[in-house]
């Protein structure tokens, strides 16, 4: 009986969109609760310039984070527009937004 193998190919990996490549900034939310990821939020916020770009990753979960965040940017005084990486082209889909200052 021949020996036979499986053949295993290796495919190259598409290149990734990076979502922090038109950022200025970028914070992950990643463990933290509601509270202090407003705290990161806001104190990242206070170092941009008017025209800069925010990455917020916040994940998917539950919605609970998301959400919160999300409403916050929206209301910032900071914060011209919140973009939603469901309907951008970011790596991330609907775990990540990206905040224009204002």
């Amino acid at each position: 009986m021949k020996n036979m193998r499986k053949s295993i190919r290796h495919r190259a990996p598409a290149p990734a969109e990076q979502p922090s490549a038109d950022a200025d900034a970028q914070v992950d939310l990643h463990g933290l609760n509601c509270v202090e990821a407003e705290e990161l939020i806001n104190m990242t916020l206070q170092k941009l310039a008017p025209g800069d770009r925010l990455l917020v990753i916040h994940g998917k979960g539950t919605g609970v984070l998301k959400g919160h965040i999300r409403k916050h940017l929206a209301q910032h005084h900071k914060v011209r527009t919140v973009l939603f990486g469901e309907h951008e082209r970011f790596l991330g889909k609907d775990g990540v937004c990206m905040a224009v200052i204002r």
